[in-house]
């Protein structure tokens, strides 16, 4: 069984160089995703803007450290983490195994999902680490990563943990600190549909 923290501190590593090697423009805002241990998924996100439109990305793969990457579409943002154009974002992750790893869902196939709306506490920052900071929500020139995990008494899975969550620059700066969500507020699960 895989050790669940030498697993996390490896996502965190592998967003870090992801992260360092993503283009430098700053004209987009992005969301990474890595699963727990050996879990395999295909994961799609979905961001509504407060004007009506939408960026879906297409499903990529998520195996373990090799986070799926998705691009969220141009969403400005404040220095304080506001983003005036962001209204909320849909993650859905279908569950795959080593044999069926990059394998498209099907029409009807079981899957998971959350939609995180702009005034969720999910973008609230852990206030352990940052007090007194507001909502960090996604916006151009940052990546919103998160860790996921699926419940492991069940098989296929009632559903998916965010077990870790967090913001930070994705241009390579000296001073590049990543920021925690306190995800204190509910467990933030994807649940079946």
């Amino acid at each position: 069984m895989p050790n669940r923290h030498v697993t996390a501190a490896r996502a965190l590593l592998a967003a870090t160089l992801l992260i360092a090697l993503l283009p430098a423009a700053a004209s987009a805002a992005i969301l990474t995703v890595f699963s727990n241990g050996n879990e395999h998924y295909m994961c799609a996100a979905h961001a509504h803007m407060r004007d009506g439109t939408s960026v879906e990305s297409p499903a990529r793969q998520v195996a373990g450290a090799y986070g799926g990457y998705f691009e969220l579409g141009t969403l400005p943002g404040t220095p304080n983490g506001a983003s005036p154009e962001f209204e909320s974002l849909a993650l859905r992750c279908w569950v795959r195994d080593e044999h069926d790893l990059g394998a498209q869902p099907y029409p009807g196939e079981a899957s998971y999902s959350i939609v995180l709306h702009r005034d969720d506490p999910f973008w609230i920052p852990d206030q352990t680490v940052a007090p007194g900071f507001g909502p960090n929500l996604p916006r151009d020139g940052m990546a919103v990563s998160m860790i996921i995990a699926a419940d492991a008494g069940a098989n296929p899975p009632t559903h998916i943990d965010i077990r870790r969550a967090w913001i930070a620059p994705f241009v390579n700066l000296p001073n590049n600190v990543s920021m925690p969500y306190g995800l204190t507020a509910a467990p933030y699960r994807l649940t079946r549909d």
